[in-house]
């Protein structure tokens, strides 16, 4: 296992709220944590860039090397992301079997869901339920996270305990 390093991953639909909790959670953990998203590969690609299917595997692939690399140096990652199918799930345990992973479940009614992504406006309508409906399907969560339930503080101090024990 690399330098005492840990890392959570948080799966869930599009505006779940994943994001926000993986910052939150960096923040608590302190100066030794870094937070990464997916959504942060997408928006250094060029606006023109088609996303498809091998694009969103590709830049699975380079956020768990990230991960990993950050991991390697000592760093506790926690990674915000969506298993849009089981090959994300199988590449993060690829990348990162050097590593003590902590998967988190981020869920939270499909009604908030599209609220939320209607808020955001840079999201197809309807991604959120089609993804709340199949992106936990088949994994075992070692934390469950209803972001509807909890406010975003409580649920980042769950997860820094979770990484903590």
């Amino acid at each position: 296992m690399a330098k005492g390093a840990c890392i959570a991953v948080l799966n869930g639909a599009s505006s779940s709220g994943k994001t926000t909790l993986a910052r939150l959670t960096r923040d608590v953990l302190g100066t030794h944590a870094v937070a990464l998203s997916i959504d942060d590969l997408y928006a250094a690609l060029h606006q023109e860039r088609r996303n498809d299917w091998s694009l969103f595997l590709s830049l699975t692939r380079i956020l768990f090397e990230e991960a990993a690399s950050f991991g390697r140096e000592g760093f506790d990652v926690i990674v915000d992301t969506v298993f849009e199918r089981p090959e994300c799930r199988d590449v993060c345990q690829a990348v990162l079997r050097e590593f003590r992973i902590v998967l988190v479940r981020v869920d939270c009614p499909v009604g908030l869901l599209a609220e939320r992504e209607r808020m955001r406006k840079d999201r197809r309508p309807g991604l959120a339920a089609d993804q709340a409906r199949r992106v936990h399907e088949g994994y075992a969560y070692d934390l469950s996270l209803d972001t509807s339930a909890m406010p975003p503080a409580a649920c980042a101090r769950a997860i820094a305990e979770l990484l903590r024990r």
